[in-house]
């Protein structure tokens, strides 16, 4: 079948809930919401994830800070994370930082609304070396699984938040 990545609590495509954005908790309080994805293809041996603003990384020019996340080296035998996960290390991946939710009005207001995507990558490999940390560390695992990856899934949604004032 088909390889895809959902989740329970955010429609395809919708506005993200306030607790998965800057706009409950803050920017680093923002929660991942649970994703679940399908078994990759034969030969499958790990599974890495982005969270990236694609509004900020395809303008012109293009903005690293839309890079927010990756965890990567997820076992092949982890088909999803709960909500409010944080610990990579618990089930054996290695992440950039902290999920960062979207945060397109960091000082205030509401006048950007981003587009976001969760990419998921089925990888032959039970490991991957990213270089760097925070975005940059994003931005080259995008480059990296982009060029070598078995299959991939995206889940998509839009943000306006801002923080608490």
């Amino acid at each position: 079948g088909a390889f895809t990545l959902t989740s329970p609590s955010h429609e395809e495509g919708a506005e993200f809930g306030d607790k998965y954005t800057c706009a409950a908790a803050g920017f680093n309080g923002s929660l991942l919401p649970e994703l679940h994805w399908t078994p990759g293809p034969s030969g499958t041996k790990s599974y890495a994830i982005t969270f990236i603003d694609v509004t900020l990384t395809t303008r012109t020019p293009p903005s690293d800070l839309g890079y927010h996340w990756v965890i990567y080296d997820i076992p092949a035998n982890v088909t999803s994370l709960p909500e409010a996960f944080m610990d990579a290390a618990s089930i054996g991946a290695k992440q950039n930082n902290a999920y960062l939710g979207p945060c397109p009005n960091f000082s205030g207001g509401n006048a950007n609304t981003d587009t976001y995507e969760f990419t998921i990558y089925a990888l032959a490999e039970e490991s991957v070396t990213i270089a760097g940390s925070g975005t940059a560390a994003a931005k080259d695992a995008e480059a990296k699984l982009e060029a070598s990856h078995l299959a991939k899934a995206k889940l998509t949604g839009t943000s306006d938040a801002s923080p608490p004032r």
